[in-house]
C-alpha cells in the first residue's frame, strides 16, 4: 500500500508538469523557423528567449525551495498551471522581443515550482533500493508533454498558424487547473534546514563532480541540441524535406525526432532508473553513455544519407534520456546523505544554468562560418571530459558492489 500510495503521488506531479510543458517545448521547434511572425528582429534573439526563462530560475529556485516550506504542493501546482497557461496563450497573442521577454520570465518562475517541488517529492519519497526507479518515473512521465508540444506543435504550426497552435496550447494548460483541485495526496514537508547553496560543503567531491555533470548534460541535450535541431535539418537538408514521397517541414520533423525521446522516455527512463539501482550502482551505465552520446553527437555536423543522420539522432535521444535520469539519481543520492534542500536546490541551479546557456551558446556560434560543426563536436568534447573525470569513481562502485554480494552470501 505504501509502494503504490509513493508512486500514485510521483505520478500525479509528473502528469500536471507534463501538461504545463506544452507551450514552452512547442516553441524548441517553432520559435528558431517562425521568430519573425512573432515580432523578433534577430536570430540571436532566439537565443535569448530561449535561455531567458532557465536564467531567472537561477536566482528563483531557492526562494521557490524556502517557498515550498511555507505552502503546500497543491497551491504550488496551482499558481504553475496558472502562470503556465496564461504565458502560452501569450505567446499567440504578444508581438515583440519585451513583451516576450516578461513571458519567458513568467514561464520561468511556473518552471522553478514544478522543478523543485517535483524534486523534492521524489528524494522525500525514495529510498535506496528505488530511488532510480522512481526518478525513471517521474522523468519519463513528466517529459510526455514535450512529446505533444514538439510533435504537434512541429505539425501545426505550419498549418494552422504559430499563433493559433500556442493559443490552444494554453487553454490546455489551464483546464489541468481542474487537476490540481482534485489533486489530494499529501506530502509532508521534509525536515527544516537552511535553503543556501553556501553553506554546502563544497569541499566533498560528489557535490560538485554531480552538480557540475549535470549541468554540463543539460546543456548539451536541454539546451544545445533541443534549440537547435530545427535549424540543423534546415542547414544541411533545407526547410521542406522529401521523405519517401512525403513533402515535411524542418519543425515538424524536429518535433518528430524529439518527440520520438519523449515517447519512449517513461519506458527507458524507469528501466535505465531500475539498472542503476543495481548493485554495480550509477557510475558505469553514467560513463557508457556519455562515451556513446559523444561520439555520435561529434557526427551529427556531417552531411550524410538523411535516414542514417536521422538514426544517429534517435540514438542521441536515446542517450540524452539515460543520462538525465543517471545524473538525476547520482544527485539525489547525495541529496539524501546530506542537506536535502540545499543540496537539491544547488543541483537544480546548475541544471537550469546549464539549459539556459545551451541555447544562449548555441546560437552565439551558428551565427559564424561553421558553426554547426563547432557547436556539436564541442559538445561531444566536453562529454567525453566528464566521462573521464567520473572514471576514478569506478573503483569506490565496484567495492560497493562487491560488499553488496558478500553481503547477500
Amino acid at each position: 500500500m505504501r509502494m503504490n500510495q509513493e508512486k500514485y503521488t510521483i505520478v500525479i506531479v509528473a502528469l500536471i508538469t507534463s501538461i504545463c510543458l506544452l507551450g514552452n517545448s512547442m516553441l524548441y521547434v517553432t520559435l528558431p523557423i517562425y521568430w519573425q511572425e512573432v515580432g523578433l528582429s534577430s536570430l540571436w534573439e532566439v537565443g535569448v528567449l530561449l535561455s531567458l526563462n532557465r536564467l531567472v530560475r537561477l536566482p528563483l529556485n531557492p526562494l521557490v525551495g524556502w517557498l515550498y516550506r511555507k505552502i503546500n504542493i497543491r497551491t504550488g501546482l496551482l499558481i504553475a498551471v496558472s502562470l503556465a497557461g496564461i504565458t502560452t496563450m501569450g505567446y499567440g497573442v504578444f508581438l515583440g522581443f519585451g513583451e516576450w521577454l516578461i513571458l519567458r520570465c513568467l514561464w520561468g518562475l511556473a518552471w522553478s515550482l514544478l522543478r523543485v517541488g517535483g524534486f523534492l517529492t521524489v528524494i522525500h519519497l525514495a529510498q535506496d533500493h528505488n530511488r532510480g526507479h522512481y526518478i525513471g518515473i517521474y522523468n519519463g512521465l513528466y517529459q510526455s508533454g514535450n512529446v505533444i508540444g514538439m510533435l504537434i506543435g512541429g505539425f501545426w504550426a505550419g498549418i494552422i498558424g504559430f499563433h493559433n497552435i500556442a493559443f490552444i496550447f494554453g487553454s490546455i494548460t489551464l483546464i489541468a487547473v481542474i487537476g490540481v483541485f482534485v489533486f489530494n495526496v499529501k506530502i509532508p514537508a521534509p525536515a527544516i534546514e537552511a535553503i543556501s547553496i553556501f553553506k554546502i560543503n563544497w569541499s566533498l567531491n560528489p557535490v560538485l563532480k554531480v552538480i557540475l555533470s549535470g549541468l554540463l548534460i543539460y546543456m548539451v541535450f536541454e539546451g544545445m541540441i533541443t534549440s537547435t535541431l530545427s535549424y540543423v535539418i534546415g542547414h544541411h537538408y533545407g526547410l521542406l524535406l522529401n521523405l519517401l514521397g512525403t513533402s515535411i517541414a524542418a519543425t515538424a520533423l524536429a518535433g518528430i525526432i524529439l518527440g520520438a525521446r519523449w515517447a519512449w522516455e517513461p519506458l527507458v527512463a524507469t528501466r535505465v532508473g531500475r539498472w542503476s539501482d543495481g548493485a554495480a550502482g550509477r557510475v558505469p551505465p553514467f560513463i557508457i553513455f556519455l562515451i556513446l552520446a559523444s561520439v555520435s553527437i561529434a557526427v551529427i555536423p556531417i552531411k550524410m544519407p538523411i535516414f542514417l543522420w536521422l538514426g544517429l539522432c534517435l540514438l542521441i535521444m536515446i542517450t540524452a534520456t539515460s543520462l538525465t535520469t543517471l545524473v538525476d539519481s547520482l544527485a539525489s543520492d547525495v541529496a539524501q546523505k546530506e542537506s536535502s534542500i540545499s543540496i537539491s536546490t544547488a543541483y537544480i541551479v546548475g541544471a537550469d544554468l546549464g539549459a539556459a546557456l545551451g541555447p544562449l551558446i548555441s546560437y552565439l556560434i551558428l551565427r559564424y562560418e561553421q558553426g554547426v560543426f563547432y557547436t556539436y563536436v564541442g559538445a561531444a568534447l566536453a562529454l567525453v571530459l566528464t566521462a573521464i573525470w567520473w572514471c576514478p569513481s569506478l573503483k569506490g562502485q565496484s567495492t560497493k558492489a562487491k560488499s553488496s554480494v558478500d553481503d547477500s552470501l
